[in-house]
């Protein structure tokens, strides 16, 4: 079954219209792929909105590395006062994600959003 890529409440209807990273033919097959529900989107967009060297140096090797402890040593990196508050933000959005959809699909978006990015 095909995954339509519709976006529910109003807020991600205005992410559809400003969204750059969504739209990207990459990104849509990594969705339908990966099926990434809709509501999720925003999250998504979140991540893509950081500094590509930020997202790099935050969770480049987060996925790969940590594999099913990623989302402990993201609760950790969290956890730590030394960390900026933009990065707390990064890892926070990543830690909804990788809950919702695990170590490998976290892997391969961090993977779509460097290379789009």
């Amino acid at each position: 079954m095909e995954k339509e890529f519709k976006f529910s409440s109003e807020e991600n209807k205005d992410i559809k219209s400003e969204s750059l990273i969504i739209s990207k033919r990459e990104m849509q097959e990594f969705i339908k792929m990966r099926e990434i529900d809709s509501e999720d989107f925003p999250l998504i967009e979140k991540l893509a909105s950081f500094n590509k060297n930020l997202l790099i140096a935050g969770l480049h090797n987060m996925f790969n590395l940590s594999k099913e402890g990623s989302v402990k040593t993201l609760e950790h990196l969290i956890s730590l006062d030394n960390n900026a508050a933009e990065r707390k933000e990064l890892y926070q959005i990543a830690l909804e994600f990788a809950k919702k959809y695990g170590w490998i699909t976290s892997h391969h978006l961090i993977g779509v959003l460097e290379k789009l990015k």
